[in-house]
């Protein structure tokens, strides 16, 4: 059985990557990290939980507070597989296959 891995990249732009071939642990780095944001996870009340910078440490005043979201699961891997279903700053990560698929339907979209 092969090892699922993940790309990342702006929503709207195919070509703009962040990462290809990834793991779902450096698929969720890419995505939260994304312009210098900051994240911690966090086991709180039986659940693992993210917390996410208010800004970008590239913003003026820096990154302010982590805050939660209102992401939980059971444990880090679950967590890590929700994170992945959605856009985080403009960037979203699919499977790899998912994105060659929809690289090659731009192209013949194009033709």
């Amino acid at each position: 059985m092969s090892k699922i891995t993940y790309t990342v990249y702006f929503q709207g732009n195919l070509s703009n990557i962040s990462g290809r071939r990834l793991s779902l642990r450096d698929a969720v780095e890419t995505l939260l990290g994304e312009d210098g944001y900051l994240f911690k996870f966090r086991r709180q009340g039986g659940v693992q939980t993210v917390l996410i910078s208010e800004r970008s440490q590239n913003s003026y005043g820096g990154h302010g507070r982590l805050v939660p979201t209102l992401l939980s699961a059971p444990t880090l891997d679950k967590l890590r597989e929700k994170i992945v279903g959605q856009a985080w700053h403009g960037a979203v990560a699919v499977t790899d296959s998912e994105y060659d698929a929809l690289v090659a339907s731009a192209e013949s979209e194009e033709e």
